[in-house]
């Protein structure tokens, strides 16, 4: 059977849920008052689409121009596709890959100990990065070197700093919004009354936050 979950409301009605420490396969059976959960939003790579707001707020410049095809590929094209065009490497393989890249403090070490595909996908990204986006590919090996916190600490904050509020609009349109990291799900009764298009808003506050027109 379903699992009937209410969620908590803190300050200004804000919904808590305890979604994200519920395995994913058992998430589908979760309802909120009787109605499944759908997912109405999500940003593919978050914590990379959102590298521009990352660097910005520790004051680490990107060349203008590699940070615009940076956003036009996060924003409007594949991530994981074109790092893995002309490979046999699949998307879902190499997306796994990606979180550790996130930490990535020095490419040896990224590479040692690895072997078959997963050896692979790790050159892989090294390369076309160091290929295609070079400046990046440095900001992320000299993170460490500049700050104490993890890169993935900030990029968690960066991300709840720009889902929270979409949520906040979502309840104040008098919905009742769930998010899991870079998701947002509804009841599926309340789909059809969404009127805001989530990723755009997601693209919409990284662009004007460090101003991309």
């Amino acid at each position: 059977s379903r699992i009937n979950t209410i969620p908590n409301y803190g300050s200004a009605d804000k919904i808590y849920s305890a979604l994200a420490n519920i395995r994913k396969p058992i998430r589908e059976f979760v309802t909120f008052r009787g109605a499944k959960l759908v997912e109405v939003g999500d940003v593919s790579c978050a914590h990379f689409t959102m590298l521009p707001v990352i660097f910005k707020r520790h004051s680490i410049t990107i060349p203008s121009e590699e940070l615009q095809r940076w956003v036009e590929l996060t924003q409007s094209a594949d991530l994981y596709g074109a790092v893995i065009e002309g490979t046999s490497i699949s998307r879902s393989a190499v997306k796994a890959t990606f979180q550790p890249f996130l930490s990535i403090k020095n490419k040896k070490q990224f590479l040692y100990g690895q072997e078959g595909e997963e050896l692979r996908k790790r050159e892989i990204l090294c390369e076309y990065f160091e290929t295609h986006f070079p400046a990046i590919f440095n900001a992320l090996l000299s993170w460490h070197t500049q700050t104490e916190v993890s890169i993935k600490s900030v990029a968690n904050q960066v991300e709840s700093d720009i889902m929270n509020p979409i949520c906040d609009r979502l309840i104040t349109d008098g919905l009742h919004p769930f998010r899991i990291h870079d998701a947002i799900y509804l009841p599926e009764n309340e789909v059809l009354q969404l009127n805001l298009n989530i990723k755009e808003k997601v693209f919409a506050r990284i662009n004007n936050e460090v101003a991309i027109l």
